[in-house]
């Protein structure tokens, strides 16, 4: 906190900060620190309903000088919209409320981790859709989570779809479905939290399109509560029946040595289950030593598969 008076506050003079809404730290005289802490008795009384901390004055604090002091409060539980502090002093210096900049106690909230798979990329097959999410702040009932982008579903509009899966309860086991948009809105049931620690996963069943199309991808949001959540890109991409996607696909070397042998790892994470006898290409791999080979030695993790 940095304030500067326009005319001199006396000794005894109560300084009143209020608007610090939403912390955690329960009523208490609060220790001050910083630059000048002393000017006020290196204390104040912080009450947490009201978000007030006052400090009093040790000594006279002359006109227009800058006194500036530190204090600790635990920040919300969830998220909430930042709060403006104003500052100001009653009798007998009175000193006119101004607010103070900037906002404080609040902050966007984001996403953990969010992903979404799909069981089936069959034509036309019902579809379980997985959602995971994570959220940086527990989401408290009456907000709404909002999954946008799962287009090419068949799956007609639907103000009450079933919701199932390992969290469905949270948000009373349906959610609303807009086939256009392809989005699903979930509301979090009264008496229910998202946790940030745990998050939730859920399913929910819809038509594969009739014929093959492109993946899509997915976008989570979070409004109508304490805090909004700007869109954020989950991972996968689901609804492209007929063929699946990598969710992950990555290659890294052991060398750049001239000459030198060089062990190849690459991680793959498919949207869909591959099946025995189907072949796996990696194609581009081109500028090595190595002849052509039918039978190339495979190791690692998984080279059973």
């Amino acid at each position: 906190v940095t304030i500067q008076p326009t005319g001199a506050l006396p000794t005894s003079q109560p300084v009143t900060i209020t608007g610090l809404t939403g912390s955690q730290t329960t009523d208490a005289t609060l220790a001050l620190g910083g630059t000048n802490p002393t000017n006020f008795g290196s204390t104040g009384a912080w009450t947490m309903n009201t978000g007030t901390l006052v400090v009093t004055t040790s000594s006279t604090m002359a006109s227009s000088s800058v006194t500036s002091f530190s204090f600790t409060l635990k920040n919300p539980a969830v998220g909430i919209k930042a709060t403006i502090a104003s500052v100001s002093s009653a009798a007998p210096a009175v000193v006119t409320a101004a607010a103070m900049a900037p906002t404080l106690l609040g902050g966007t909230g984001t996403w953990s981790s969010a992903a979404v798979s799909e069981s089936t990329t069959t034509t036309a097959a019902t579809n379980t859709l997985t959602l995971t999410f994570k959220p940086s702040f527990d989401l408290v009932a009456a907000q709404k989570v909002t999954i946008t982008g799962l287009k090419n579903s068949a799956t007609t509009d639907s103000a009450t779809l079933a919701v199932s899966g390992t969290n469905s309860a949270i948000f009373g086991s349906s959610g609303a479905w807009v086939k256009d948009t392809g989005s699903l809105t979930l509301t979090v049931a009264t008496s229910q939290t998202v946790t940030a620690a745990s998050g939730a996963s859920i399913q929910v069943a819809v038509a594969n399109p009739a014929a093959a199309t492109g993946a899509s991808g997915a976008s989570i949001t979070v409004a109508g509560g304490p805090q909004d959540m700007a869109s954020f890109a989950m991972s996968g991409a689901v609804l492209g029946a007929g063929g699946g996607v990598f969710n992950i696909a990555t290659l890294h070397e052991s060398t750049q040595m001239a000459g030198l042998v060089n062990t190849i790892t690459f991680t793959l994470q498919p949207s869909v289950a591959i099946s025995a006898g189907k072949i796996v290409t990696l194609s581009g791999l081109s500028g090595s030593g190595t002849a052509t080979s039918a039978t190339l030695a495979i190791s690692g993790t998984s080279k059973a598969i």
